[in-house]
């Protein structure tokens, strides 16, 4: 995959920039999107994503795969790119094992194509939804974030999870699923955890991913920040 990068932009000489070309149609001009269009528009989703400094970092092509466990995540997160059936996506376990760095590569993949990425860390999401709750706000949130072509949550339940979060977390993984939504989810908590939350929770993710679910498991060695 070419690097994701704003600098990547080309004048079209076709269509100055417009995304339009006019050709001739039985003898009278017609207005045709210009070749130049996708690439346009997977610029415009990269712009606004506010991602493009990590999307040149965070590449399937500079994973680093020196263990068995780093070749296994890679080759389930291309696996999940290269498939329809799955929309959902979930890497787990321990801190520094790459896992952030492929759920952005998995972005990178779908903006290449002029798909729209949104990410959010668990966090920020709840915080939102706590402060529209009861208000018109909350239904904009839980719409905006459920359309999202791509939504990437990191460090999901990165803390054992209230009751409030439970219940915006269910709301926010049921809209995903009803839009059949491409959803990418990084945790440190394996699944198996999340059902112990909330099984209505955890076992909605699992049944969504599939075989697209993997857990590291702690180790010595894994730690990747800090060697």
């Amino acid at each position: 995959m070419e690097t994701l990068t704003m600098r990547n932009v080309m004048h079209c000489e076709v269509c100055q920039d417009s995304g339009f070309e006019v050709v001739m149609e039985d003898g009278r001009p017609v207005a045709k999107y210009c070749a130049c269009l996708p690439r346009r528009r997977t610029l415009y989703y990269l712009k606004k994503s506010g991602l493009e400094g990590v999307l040149e970092r965070c590449r399937f092509d500079n994973f680093q795969t020196g263990e068995e466990f780093q070749r296994r995540m890679l080759e389930l997160c291309r696996g999940f790119v290269e498939q329809d059936e799955r929309r959902m996506l979930y890497l787990s376990g321990c801190t520094g094992a790459g896992k952030t760095h492929l759920g952005f590569a998995v972005c990178g993949h779908f903006l290449s194509r002029g798909r729209g990425v949104i990410y959010r860390s668990y966090q920020q999401l709840m915080n939102e939804m706590k402060s529209a709750l009861n208000s018109d706000a909350y239904e904009e949130l839980l719409r905006d974030y459920g359309r999202a072509d791509v939504l990437y949550i990191d460090d999901f339940m990165k803390y054992p999870p209230s009751a409030a979060d439970i219940r915006h977390s269910f709301e926010l993984i049921n809209r995903r699923v009803m839009t059949q939504g491409v959803t990418v989810i990084t945790s440190e908590q394996p699944l198996d955890a999340v059902i112990g939350y909330d099984e209505a929770l955890g076992g909605r993710i699992r049944q969504q991913c599939g075989e697209f679910a993997l857990y590291v498991a702690p180790g010595p060695g894994r730690n990747w920040r800090l060697k």
